[in-house]
């Protein structure tokens, strides 16, 4: 008897153990999930009391956004405003209503962030339903200079009281291309509540302190690396979406002219990396300093984010963030 008592008392508390954890699995305090949302691998990674019906909340939150924002999908609110004919009022919901304010004031205040480029945005075959990385020709001078009027914001008014748009002229289009998946991201950090990493197409929210690695612009490895703590980050890019045509790089970041950012600069700008508190945030400054530069310094750090801008030869670090340089290019 003595022996068997020695060995049920041994295997009490690894009962104990196998219960435990079992009943960690399945109160899903760990979850990670992987998915496709805004034509981008989106990951998800919780790790906290209710993660799986969390991880959960976040892929129908995602897939609700997508449906609602998105410019390829038929019914979206993106969508039935692009295609609605000039003088009818089209009803949008509080995530429409909530981008476009903010687009719009971005664009006030820095008209080369500009929502309303999409007519072009087409015209170059950079929008998901169009791109190709192989076009059979690129528009003529006349075609972009005739849209031009189109990507104007005056062609919008919306109603706050009624939640509609009315455009006032068929053909004008809207994007938040550059402002959606960090909207999301931040959506999605809220669900989590804690101990999260979200990561929407290199578009990051978490309230760890982790590593992140910038990808190298032209390269095949990473160009910088830098400690996100507790906060969002975003880097925009002339490689992310971009063809080559008769030698020239052509990328999907358009400027006031309706030609690609830095297509005739010397040393044009390829990567720009910001981060800060929120991702929305994030995502539209790396798109506005790709288009301005470094002139944006001062107002970038008065909001407390930090960025980093790439061209092939130099790089520009804005900001408190300390970013570790890998690959070799000059301070400036």
């Amino acid at each position: 008897m003595p022996p068997l008592r020695h060995k049920v008392n041994k295997s009490v508390p690894f009962i104990l153990l196998l219960c435990l954890w079992t009943a960690v699995a399945l109160s899903g305090c760990a979850a990670r999930t992987e998915n496709v949302f805004f034509n981008t691998d989106c990951c998800i990674e919780i790790n906290s009391s209710g993660a799986a019906k969390k991880a959960k909340e976040i892929e129908k939150l995602l897939e609700r956004l997508e449906s609602l924002l998105s410019t390829s999908v038929a019914d979206s609110d993106v969508a039935k405003v692009n295609a609605a004919p000039a003088g009818v009022p089209v009803h949008v919901g509080e995530d429409f209503a909530l981008l476009y304010t903010r687009s719009l004031a971005l664009h006030q205040a820095h008209p080369s962030f500009n929502p309303f480029i999409f007519p072009l945005v087409e015209l170059w075959k950079f929008s998901p339903d169009t791109f190709t990385m192989h076009p059979e020709s690129i528009p003529e001078e006349d075609a972009v200079a005739s849209l031009l009027p189109l990507c104007k914001a005056e062609n919008f008014s919306f109603d706050e009281r009624t939640n509609t748009i009315t455009k006032r002229n068929g053909g004008a289009k809207l994007d938040f291309g550059a402002i959606a998946k960090g909207y999301a991201a931040d959506l999605a950090a809220q669900t989590a509540e804690k101990n999260y990493v979200v990561n929407i197409g290199g578009t990051l929210k978490t309230d760890r302190r982790i590593s992140v690695a910038v990808t190298s612009p032209r390269g095949s490895g990473y160009a910088a690396s830098f400690i996100l703590d507790n906060g969002a980050t975003a880097t925009s890019g002339d490689y992310e979406r971009y063809y080559i045509y008769n030698g020239t790089r052509y990328s999907h970041i358009l400027d006031t002219s309706g030609y690609p950012a830095g297509l005739h600069a010397d040393n044009p700008i390829i990567s720009v990396t910001v981060v800060g508190a929120e991702a929305w945030l994030c995502d539209a400054l790396s798109t506005l300093l790709f288009l301005e530069g470094a002139a944006l310094r001062d107002e970038t750090e008065s909001l407390g984010y930090s960025a980093l801008i790439l061209t092939e030869d130099t790089y520009c670090v804005i900001g408190d963030v300390h970013f570790d340089i890998l690959e070799p290019r000059q301070a400036i």
